[in-house]
């Protein structure tokens, strides 16, 4: 192979390895605006997250007047506070980028593009966004030429650039066959918004209305509910004896709550939608989307009759 094809090659490869890398950088938050700018805005960007993110990069918008501002001059920086507590999570050294930003938004001059790059994960929750120098950064209070998502007026131009990570385990119910274990139950530090009842039918699903498992025969249910003293709450209850049955002391949700029917498998398959369940933290912000995922007596042998699995969306 000559050298020249080499190259190529290795051109190739590191333009296909930057679309990968990039492809899992989303915009998570984008507070920018084309119209006509202003210093110094008096709101400042907060941005509500519902999973974790590990956050790449912050830019913040200072035309001052087409004069910029030089971030090493000022010792800028770009910080991250949680809005709730008011707890610093990290300052970062600013530094300016080129004519277009990561977001697509045109810089029209140097030093108007600050960049901060946090490389910091965070948890679902409200986190506000603070630029050191706030006498030169911009904002607007009109929307003729197009906005983000999260603009508002006065609000300072912000955007962030995120990478979602991996789901996390919250908890597991494992019911084993036994007449002395009935149901188990995991309680959460947020409330589910949709509390319902889910249905396994071992049999298969009659669809038409009223939804109900053929000959009646039901392997499990699940509950997504809330207790009294404000907290998540998941339950599964393996059926032995074929029919829907209850269990004493089961947590069901309220009357009128949805119940959801579904077939079981045989292996493991999720129980909710793509999105996940919404739930709402405590001080009320959104709290985390929760999936929940099932295993079968049929996948996990005789020893085990169910396993339940609540995670991150």
């Amino acid at each position: 192979m000559n050298r020249l094809l080499r190259v190529l090659l290795l051109i190739s490869c590191l333009l296909l390895t930057s679309r990968l890398v990039f492809a899992q950088t989303r915009d998570i938050y984008d507070s920018w605006n084309g119209d006509a700018v202003s210093n110094n805005p008096s709101i400042f960007p907060i941005m509500t997250i519902t999973r974790s993110w590990k956050i790449t990069k912050i830019g913040d918008y200072h035309y001052n007047f087409g004069a910029g501002q030089d971030p090493g001059a000022v010792n800028g920086k770009i910080s991250l506070y949680n809005n709730t507590s008011g707890a610093l999570i990290g300052s970062w050294a600013a530094s300016t980028v080129a004519n277009l930003d990561d977001a697509g938004n045109h810089c029209l001059g140097p030093n108007m593009c600050w960049a901060a790059y946090p490389n910091v994960i965070l948890k679902p929750g409200s986190y506000k966004i603070v630029d050191s120098d706030p006498s030169t950064w911009s904002f607007s209070t009109t929307e003729i030429f197009g906005a983000g998502p999260n603009w508002e007026p006065n609000k300072g131009f912000s955007y962030v650039l995120a990478i979602p990570t991996a789901t996390a385990n919250l908890g597991t119910i494992i019911l084993n066959e036994s007449n002395f274990e009935r149901f188990g139950t995991l309680s959460f530090p947020f409330k589910f918004n949709v509390p319902q009842l889910i249905v396994l039918c071992e049999l298969g699903v009659v669809t038409t209305p009223p939804a109900r498992c053929v000959n009646n025969v039901v392997s499990d249910i699940i509950s997504v509910t809330n207790n009294k003293f404000g907290e998540g709450v998941v339950a599964m209850s393996s059926n032995s004896v074929g029919s829907l049955h209850v269990p004493s002391g089961f947590p069901l949700p309220s009357v009128g709550s949805p119940t959801i029917v579904l077939s079981e498998t045989g292996k493991t398959q999720v129980l909710t939608p793509n999105a996940g369940l919404p739930t709402t933290n405590p001080n009320g912000t959104p709290g985390p989307k929760i999936k929940l995922a099932a295993s079968s007596d049929l996948e996990t042998g005789a020893t085990t009759s169910d396993v339940l699995t609540v995670s991150t969306q």
